[in-house]
């Protein structure tokens, strides 16, 4: 495992984290609004922000989502570092399922969340909360399932943050994690950017640390290998490079991500037992 930031793993550098984590996501939701432009590598307005992130996430859950079930019944869920409670609007809405959204900025939940509730066109709102990870102030087994989307790299004491997750989870709970960018096992993929330049916490796994992390709280750590997400439209799902990605062995999809190149998507599926 590489860090991005320097880090001594104290409390005062956990609360510099944390205020830079809120002061960066203040900034971004300012941007994503087109109230002010801050950061040059992300986007400028929610026009750009839904079709390249928000929507791909969003199929990508439902894609998955039948694998986290299992037969099993899902009556409440935590996600975790929900930025602007996409994922958990969605949950809520197609599927019935109550839960809360935590995250560090409360900003973003003021400005930007119901704006992007308005745009997905659906009525329910979960409750939204800023907590961290690191204390959950939620009582023991509390969820069926907690998930995060590009979250799990930025968790300051990874094995703390887990540990609050496995708390809150029931006893036959999911843990899911994803779009987490992943490093090859073959030279090193230097973070960089707005994020680490405004003190914001980052990790740097490779496919196998990222295992190794998980199985040390989790009895079932399965990975997901996906060539990609559903496309959006019939254009793009028949597409020249959709039609050869379908053609393409998983072990080359799997050489590519863990061993070469490394991935943007890193995703697990984790059970308590």
């Amino acid at each position: 495992m590489r860090r991005h930031t320097a880090q001594d793993g104290s409390k005062s550098s956990h609360s510099k984290n944390i205020k830079a984590e809120i002061e960066y996501r203040k900034r971004l939701s300012q941007q994503h609004l087109g109230i002010q432009h801050w950061f040059d590598d992300h986007k400028n307005s929610l026009d750009e922000v839904f079709p390249s992130w928000i929507e791909p996430q969003i199929r990508w859950f439902d894609d998955l989502f039948p694998r986290l079930k299992e037969g099993r019944q899902i009556d409440r869920f935590l996600e975790v570092g929900a930025e602007k409670g996409h994922i958990g609007i969605h949950l809520r809405n197609r599927y019935g399922i109550k839960g809360v959204c935590t995250d560090l900025s409360v900003d973003t939940f003021h400005m930007a969340t119901p704006i992007v509730q308005e745009r997905m066109g659906v009525r329910e709102m979960p409750p939204l909360a800023s907590a961290d990870v690191h204390a959950l102030p939620f009582r023991d087994d509390s969820f069926d399932l907690v998930f995060c989307f590009s979250s799990l790299h930025h968790f300051h004491s990874p094995h703390d943050a887990l540990g609050e997750i496995k708390r809150v989870l029931r006893g036959e709970g999911i843990f899911f994690c994803s779009w987490e960018p992943m490093s090859p096992l073959f030279g090193q993929k230097e973070a960089y950017g707005s994020e680490v330049d405004s003190g914001v916490f980052e990790n740097n796994y490779t496919y196998f640390e990222y295992r190794r992390l998980l199985g040390e709280h989790f009895g079932s750590v399965k990975t997901v290998f996906r060539k990609a997400p559903p496309p959006a439209s019939p254009r793009h799902r028949n597409g020249i490079k959709t039609l050869i990605r379908r053609f393409v062995p998983p072990w080359i999809i799997w050489a590519q991500q863990v061993v070469l190149r490394g991935s943007g998507n890193y995703t697990a599926i984790c059970r308590v037992d």
